[in-house]
């Protein structure tokens, strides 16, 4: 038993803060209430500090299986406690795709063996994601909590619509990668690119994408969830076709809201992803989309490469960045410090919203009889990013000083990090 005495518990239904205590057994939160007192329980003294859900990251690269130089489930591990993170969806484009039961059963087996964290994993929508021939859905679906083909934009439509209304039929919903293909292009075309001659991805292979998949949805009446949102016309694009259809839903991650191509002055890949940093205007739209709900929660689109891979000049880099261990921190100082949007609110998307996006029961609230995945944290305290869990480093933030720092990791019920200490 674990008994958190004088907390300040982070309501992510109502979106209030309370001081109150909460008892902990049999991994369950077994009761909320004012002066608990259980001489059986390890103390937990929560003066000062605020327990939260622990985050649920639904958009995540674990490299495993084909390229666990970069990432393994026990580093992917410790860099989710470390942040705070509890959950995670796993993204299908490893070596080989998660397109079979086959593979999500091998998968979910060596996670469970590996890891003390929630992973969950999402199936190809297509067979090896080469966006030509639907998977088997319903038998997929009994392993998956959702299906995507990220990494690439099913292009053909009439396959896309079948992908949505499947899922649908099987409570799952289809999370789009919005990226019409392009041949070529590193940063994002604009006044960065123009002046470095370097060559760009056009803002369109996004924006159109996204309205072609809005449009389908509208017109099946089903769900899809549109993933790393970078522009603003997908912002407004999202935010008209929400009043068409509810079910609309959409992710951004921290990078979109922190930085502008302007960090890619010096051509520090640190700052290369797909999609790439935009505007100045779109971070702000980013911002904008958040506070008013079109962007229903932040993921990280954790993306690990080794340094050898990162190190490489601009243009042979490959893109993406780590986030895990950041999500936390980047999230709170530049939404909630900087732009005001309610502390309360700020954890709600990376908690209680991203559970209901894939229907993950009893986690995402602190919340008498829910498992007890709880992350202790000090919103204020300030810290510099300089080293990592994860086995790559490749962040945007290396060299930061963030607010906000997660100080205890609780999962089922049982302390599995605090204050540098793992318990795995």
């Amino acid at each position: 038993m674990i008994l958190i005495k004088n907390v300040n518990l982070v309501d992510t239904i109502n979106l209030k803060t309370k001081k109150t205590d909460i008892l902990i057994s049999d991994g369950i939160i077994k009761r909320i209430s004012d002066k608990i007192n259980n001489k059986k329980a390890k103390l937990i003294k929560g003066e000062g500090l605020f327990a939260i859900p622990s985050l649920i990251d639904l958009h995540v690269h674990s490299r495993v299986p084909g390229k666990e130089e970069a990432e393994d489930y026990i580093s992917l591990t410790k860099a989710c406690l470390s942040g705070g993170v509890g959950s995670v969806v796993l993204m299908p484009n490893t070596n080989p795709p998660t397109d079979n039961i086959n593979i999500l059963k091998k998968l979910i087996k060596k996670a469970k063996k590996e890891s003390v964290i929630n992973i969950l994993f999402s199936s190809a929508a297509t067979v090896s994601r080469e966006g030509k021939k639907v998977v088997r859905i319903g038998e997929n679906a009994r392993f998956a909590v959702c299906f995507s083909d990220d990494g690439s934009w099913i292009s053909n439509f009439k396959i896309a619509k079948e992908a949505m209304i499947k899922s649908f039929k099987y409570g799952k919903k289809l999370f789009s990668h919005p990226e019409i293909s392009h041949k070529s292009g590193f940063i994002n075309e604009g006044l960065v690119s123009k002046r470095l001659n370097i060559p760009a991805i056009p803002r369109e292979t996004e924006y159109l994408a996204v309205l072609r998949d809005s449009i389908l949805s509208i017109i099946a009446q089903t769900p899809v969830h549109f993933q790393h949102i970078s522009a603003k016309e997908s912002v407004e694009i999202i935010r008209i076709a929400k009043k068409l259809n509810p079910y609309i839903t959409a992710e951004t991650a921290p990078h979109y809201f922190c930085f502008s191509e302007k960090n890619l002055e010096k051509l520090d890949s640190n700052f290369k992803m797909n999609p790439p940093l935009r505007t100045e205007e779109d971070r702000k739209a980013i911002i904008e989309g958040l506070r008013d709900n079109t962007i229903d929660v932040i993921a990280t689109d954790h993306a690990p490469h080794t340094d050898r891979e990162k190190k490489q000049e601009i243009t042979k880099s490959p893109f993406g960045v780590i986030g895990i261990e950041t999500l936390l921190s980047a999230s709170l100082t530049e939404l909630w410090q900087k732009n005001k949007i309610p502390f309360e609110y700020v954890i709600s998307l990376m908690t209680k919203k991203p559970a209901d996006i894939i229907n993950l029961k009893n986690r995402g609230v602190i919340k008498e009889g829910f498992v007890a995945d709880i992350s202790i944290i000090e919103p204020l305290k300030k810290w510099k990013v300089e080293s990592f869990y994860s086995k790559s480093s490749n962040s945007p933030f290396k060299g930061k000083t963030l607010s906000g720092k997660n100080i205890i990791t609780i999962l089922n019920g049982i302390i599995r990090y605090e204050n540098d200490r793992f318990f795995i």
